[in-house]
């Protein structure tokens, strides 16, 4: 079993070395396996690892959780430290700081209850700027949420926070899209899908590119989903381009509400860009209420892949404020989100990462609250 253990810690450094992973460990791939055996080797007598353990996505979160100045490996549960005046936020804000590259390098951290039961608002300085997150307490268990507020407040950079929750156990590191996919595709690990556009975009490297047709009668196809930004994704979003046309249609039948838009737009083919308007209705409670929006997006190379965002807002409240309310107020009513598509014979091609991808949209599709939803790629 140890030789068996051995190789796989081989093969585990050449992976992840080039990746950034035990950088505090200078030499090759050896040098580094000599470094980390004798912890594994300790570990195995205690645990007893197993062939299936070794083959298992668990197995490599676990070895990664070994390189501390990249991951964030923890219970999921604060327990006692969760209350006013403990400081866990202040804490978990730290410590991924510390796993961060040094990308995020905030201070000041500080957080404060609005009650005793929560919620929890941290802030603390970024970029010569005062930043706030909030967070509930869920039981005393970790609120992913953060990680969505801290990821767009690090749009600009390529990277961000990403979790693979493992039960009990919280596992947080820090990544770029093309790295993410990497893990996912190469190592079988699943992430939570926090972010359509990282999830969609490296996409595009893995299917042959697609000359579109000029003739306005030839149709291509896409499908995909959207969501709204700190929420899960809802529904099946279509995608329909002819020639310098695009018309769109987003359906979600959930239990508390369902959606149906109808989205118009053009492509721009000198940059690939598209944009458009979308309208339809939001159904709550049997009462449907008309709602509209505009879109954006790009066709990614290859024109595979397409990812972009959209604003929208009820007719009735855009209508009422548009001539008392100031334009503060009216953005206070205004949903924003992402979406994201791949055109539809790669989806249905043989890249198993793809086919991958496409088995987590069928269970998006087919998602009807946040009980059933699919936050991790299928394994």
């Amino acid at each position: 079993m140890l030789e068996r253990l051995e190789h796989w810690l081989t093969k585990a450094v050449a992976f992840y070395q080039p990746r950034g992973f035990f950088r505090q460990y200078p030499g090759d791939v050896g040098d580094v396996v000599d470094k980390l055996f004798p912890f594994m080797e300790a570990q195995n007598e205690h645990d007893e690892f197993s062939t299936v353990d070794l083959e298992s996505p668990e197995f490599d979160l676990f070895f990664l959780s070994l390189d501390s100045q990249r991951t964030l490996y923890d219970s999921m549960d604060f327990g006692s430290a969760l209350v006013p005046g403990g400081k866990a936020y202040v804490a978990t804000v730290e410590a991924l700081a510390r796993i961060s590259r040094g990308v995020f390098a905030p201070t000041d951290v500080s957080e404060r209850w609005e009650t005793t039961e929560g919620p929890i608002v941290i802030t603390f300085q970024l970029d010569g700027q005062e930043r706030k997150l909030k967070v509930d307490t869920w039981d005393g268990m970790f609120d992913f949420r953060i990680l969505l507020q801290l990821n767009l407040l690090l749009k600009s950079t390529p990277y961000c926070f990403e979790m693979a929750p493992l039960d009990d156990i919280l596992f947080i590191t820090f990544l770029t899209a093309v790295e993410k996919m990497d893990l996912e595709r190469h190592r079988n690990l699943a992430f939570m899908v926090l972010d359509l556009s990282r999830k969609f975009l490296p996409l595009h490297t893995l299917t042959a590119p697609l000359e579109l047709p000029t003739d306005p009668e030839v149709p291509t196809f896409y499908c995909g989903t959207l969501n709204e930004y700190l929420d899960r994704c809802v529904g099946r979003l279509r995608f329909i381009v002819r020639g310098d046309e695009v018309e769109g249609h987003h359906l979600y039948q959930g239990i508390a509400h369902q959606e149906d838009f109808r989205f118009e737009g053009t492509l721009d083919r000198t940059n690939s860009r598209l944009r458009g308007e979308l309208r339809g209705h939001i159904t709550v409670g049997d009462v449907p209420r008309a709602y509209k929006g505009e879109w954006q997006g790009k066709l990614a190379p290859g024109n595979r892949v397409a990812t972009g965002t959209w604003r929208g807002w009820f007719e009735d409240e855009s209508d009422s404020e548009s001539d008392s309310s100031s334009q503060e107020s009216v953005e206070e009513k205004v949903y924003q989100g992402q979406w994201g598509l791949l055109e539809e014979e790669s989806c249905r091609g043989g890249d198993p990462f793809i086919a991958r991808t496409r088995d987590w949209l069928e269970m998006v599709w087919e998602s009807r609250d946040s009980e059933d939803y699919p936050w991790l790629l299928p394994t």
